[in-house]
């Protein structure tokens, strides 16, 4: 009896871990920020979109799934191209380029205005807990990615106002 008694708790004891493994799992699929460890494909969702007189062909990020992926494992990127990530509410934001293979621009936008400009470099080698962050100067409720120095070349300014 005793036996039989120890081996219930037992079972009941492995499941709880099992259950617990698979929930942690789920949860950190759910929940990972805003990057991908699998290859990006490109979104369908293109649109042209303005900052200040420029215009720019991007592809629409709306999504976790968009948002996680970005443009990493791309080997290259149109001159006049990028991506717009536009969430649904604004607060501060962080990005990193994980799996990024390009050098990248990228515009934090507030209700359609310009709040900050950074430039962002691969870092191919770096393990991921030495990958460098990319913050928010301020709340932001869209970000967009362009070729290195796009923003530079184009005169692309803290204050511009975006349309999309």
């Amino acid at each position: 009896m005793k036996h039989r008694h120890l081996l219930t708790i037992g079972i009941i004891f492995l499941l709880a871990i099992i259950v617990t493994i698979v929930f942690n799992q789920f949860h950190e699929e759910q929940e990972s920020p805003n990057f991908s460890t699998t290859k990006s494909t490109p979104t369908q969702k293109i649109k042209s979109i303005s900052i200040g007189d420029k215009i720019l062909n991007v592809e629409l990020a709306t999504t976790p799934n968009e948002w996680q992926a970005g443009l990493s494992n791309r080997p290259s990127l149109d001159s006049n191209a990028g991506m717009l990530f536009i969430f649904p509410v604004s607060e501060m934001r962080n990005f990193w380029m994980k799996d990024t293979l390009i050098p990248l621009d990228i515009i934090w936008v507030n209700n359609n205005t310009v709040i900050g400009i950074d430039r962002m470099f691969p870092e191919p080698t770096s393990p991921e807990f030495d990958l460098k962050r990319y913050y928010s100067p301020s709340e932001s409720n869209a970000v967009i990615e362009v070729n290195s120095n796009w923003t530079i070349n184009n005169n692309i300014k803290i204050g511009d106002i975006v349309s999309y």
